[in-house]
């Protein structure tokens, strides 16, 4: 009889950010993260590569916005799965 699959430790005082893309899930170390916020509008710029989205204003600096999907060759859908940035 198959056993299931064990949980991976986190070690005690670790914090990380966990995400979902293509029904595959991810995580990092929260120390890489600044803050997750609620996405307004993204405003496209052409001629960028593929994975670029596009930019927006983050407290008056223009930020570019990523494809992680794209970045990490997973199935594309037409309609983003999250607003959160």
């Amino acid at each position: 009889m198959a056993r299931p699959l064990d949980k991976p430790a986190i070690p005690p005082g670790k914090q990380y950010v966990l995400f979902e893309i293509a029904k595959q899930r991810f995580a990092f170390d929260i120390k890489y993260t600044d803050e997750v916020f609620q996405l307004k509008s993204i405003l496209p710029v052409p001629e960028t590569p593929p994975y670029v989205v596009g930019i927006i204003s983050l407290r008056g600096a223009l930020t570019t916005v990523i494809d992680l999907r794209h970045l990490f060759n997973l199935q594309e859908n037409s309609v983003l799965g999250s607003d959160k940035a």
